[in-house]
């Protein structure tokens, strides 16, 4: 069996207690953290903790872990306390995250699994929990993961392509007004794919012709051959699905070329400090087009909200990189709870039905209780946020200093 990182962490009347535990194999270490323990109820997370999105996995599970100190300073879920278990699915192998969620399952015996943001690493988790009866969540915006015909049990929490793309879009033109012709550069696995299988129609509907499409490794560090095709074919500007590290390898392209064109990225483009991978020299052709609670209208505060996150990683001996991770991931494990806990239940037909309602009855919900998203409409036919209301949720940023994670921005105008 291949070895993983293990990450088991408990919050207790408020006080984050987290435990780094190397090497799966070594099961006793963590045998408490089962949920046969009539005192606990235990979630689980495969998340890419290593490799080339490990910036994205690591600040997903100390996101979590302000999540679990708020839930179990509530009182944990039917009066128990919330355990957390992360194995690390790596990003790249599915067989890693396959057997990182045979473990949660097997080992641990969780309640819920967060599987994974990267699609691919998704669609290798979910014939498992689907079997296994456990409700899950993945934090990415892939289609193909999210059928309820196939999977009952499993949510996207993520802003999907659906409403996402359409938005990038609208602020790709509102950064190149009057342009006809665009490059769609992506990386070359599943989430970058159906992203660009996304952004061809979009650009498409607004009358932008798509002449060329970049697919590239996301480890790779020099693409700009595959970039001079792009510019040759006369793209006027290019969107991007590259997250993490890959953002700074389409732009130090960008650079090497001398391409004077606008580069808008979707949110995962800030999921690494944009100022530390995107060059100087081409930060004012780098925009994002983000979820709100990622964009602070102050160039030096926070809103309150973002600042209580800020706060919990804090007690962590953690800073922030990235809101939009952060709050996603933070909502995320907050609406899992608030499904398990009206259930009164952790049988995944009651939990997946207290989900489902959302859509009819997002008043369910107090206001306020998430961070930034707004409430899943979930129903039994969609088990996306596709229907939720998004009516000025998505921001333009750029390059800016950044203020734990969030970067200036400005609203992105209808087209």
């Amino acid at each position: 069996m291949s070895k993983h990182i293990r990450y088991v962490a408990a919050a207790i009347a408020g006080v984050m207690a987290v435990a780094t535990l190397a090497g799966c194999a070594s099961s006793n270490n963590s045998s408490s953290a089962g949920s046969g323990s009539n005192d606990a109820i235990v979630f689980g997370a495969v998340l890419p903790m290593t490799g080339p999105y490990a910036s994205v996995g690591q600040q997903a599970s100390a996101a979590f872990n302000v999540a679990l100190d708020k839930i179990n300073a509530a009182g944990g879920i039917h009066g128990k306390h919330v355990k957390l278990v992360v194995e690390d699915s790596g990003g790249v192998d599915v067989s890693q995250a396959v057997s990182a969620a045979n473990e949660l399952i097997e080992q641990d015996h969780v309640s819920f699994v967060w599987a994974d943001d990267l699609a691919a690493m998704t669609a290798g988790i979910i014939p498992i929990t689907t079997q296994a009866k456990i409700v899950s969540f993945t934090g990415g915006s892939s289609a193909a993961v999210v059928d309820p015909s196939k999977f009952p049990y499993e949510f996207a929490f993520a802003v999907v392509n659906t409403n996402r793309i359409p938005a990038t879009v609208c602020g790709a033109l509102q950064k190149a007004p009057g342009a006809t012709k665009a490059a769609v550069v992506v990386t070359s696995d599943a989430t970058g794919v159906s992203t660009a299988d996304a952004f061809e129609p979009a650009l498409k509907a607004k009358g932008i012709d798509v002449v060329s499409v970049v697919q590239f490794d996301p480890t790779a560090t020099d693409i700009s051959a595959q970039l001079l095709k792009a510019k040759a074919a006369g793209a006027q500007f290019i969107v991007m699905q590259a997250a993490g590290s890959a953002t700074g390898t389409v732009m130090r392209g960008v650079q090497a070329l001398g391409w004077k064109v606008p580069v808008i990225g979707t949110n995962g483009s800030t999921s690494v400090d944009p100022n530390t991978i995107v060059p100087a020299a081409v930060q004012d052709q780098f925009s994002a087009v983000v979820s709100g609670y990622a964009a602070r209208t102050d160039a030096d505060k926070l809103s309150d909200t973002q600042q209580a996150i800020a706060d919990g990683f804090a007690k962590q001996g953690q800073k922030i990189s990235s809101m939009e991770v952060a709050i996603l991931h933070y909502d995320g494990l907050l609406t899992a709870a608030w499904a398990f806990e009206h259930a009164k239940s952790t049988s995944a037909a009651d939990v997946t039905a207290e989900l489902e309602s959302l859509g009819s009855d997002p008043s369910q919900m107090p206001a306020g209780y998430l961070a930034g998203s707004p409430t899943p409409a979930y129903s039994k036919t969609v088990h996306d946020p596709s229907k939720s209301d998004y009516n000025g949720f998505f921001k333009l940023v750029g390059v800016s200093p950044s203020l734990d994670g969030t970067y200036v921005g400005t609203p992105v105008r209808a087209c």
